[in-house]
């Protein structure tokens, strides 16, 4: 009756392992479960040895990590059976366990950077577009400027521009043939001259 609690796992997992110890005399006895796997390895990958020699020492885990015989790093739990000399022992490898978390910093990182370079380029976008209507605005400006311009130049009547004191700061062409003086010399002149 003990091996469906030794041959379940709350989650799919490829390296997760279920024991059952029990420790006499410094000797250790132990039933493995075969753990359903999620397709990507069919083996067990959990060295028993590490753990064994780790329930020897002490029969704790303190910092709930142990290392195999491969280098790799272990998430261990260990909890003593109430009433018996067994030890259920629950392990599966750190970094199938911090697997989803990397995945989770790879796909935030990807969203960020696209998010990023979205803003970027609509950033580049509305730039652009914002040039482009200051550019016809500056042309359409200048286009009309001209036209008054060559109005005001070749007009029949006599336009004078002055400022608040009244001095001469434009006139037209047709200013300078009645009254005879020098475009020079009216520039210097106040209206009531």
């Amino acid at each position: 009756h003990l091996q469906p609690i030794l041959s379940s796992w709350p989650v799919p997992s490829d390296t997760a392992e279920v024991l059952l110890v029990q420790m006499q005399s410094g000797e250790a006895t132990y039933l493995k479960g075969q753990l359903p796997r999620t397709g990507r390895t069919a083996k067990s990958l959990t060295e028993t040895g590490a753990i064994l020699q780790q329930l020897r020492s002490d029969k704790t885990f303190s910092d709930n990590e142990i290392m195999d015989s491969q280098g790799n790093q272990l998430i261990v739990a260990a909890e003593q059976v109430p009433g018996t000399p067994w030890v259920v022992v629950g392990t599966k490898k750190l970094s199938e366990t911090l697997r989803p978390l990397t995945d989770l910093a790879i796909w935030s990182g990807a969203v960020i950077v696209f998010v990023l370079g979205a803003g970027a380029w609509l950033m580049l976008f509305v730039g652009r577009y914002q040039n482009a209507l200051r550019r016809l605005a500056n042309q359409e400006r200048r286009a009309v400027s001209q036209h008054y311009d060559y109005l005001a130049q070749f007009a029949n009547d006599l336009i004078v521009l002055a400022d608040e004191t009244g001095r001469i700061v434009e006139l037209n062409d047709r200013a300078l043939t009645v009254t005879g003086y020098s475009r020079e010399s009216l520039l210097h002149m106040n209206v009531r001259e």
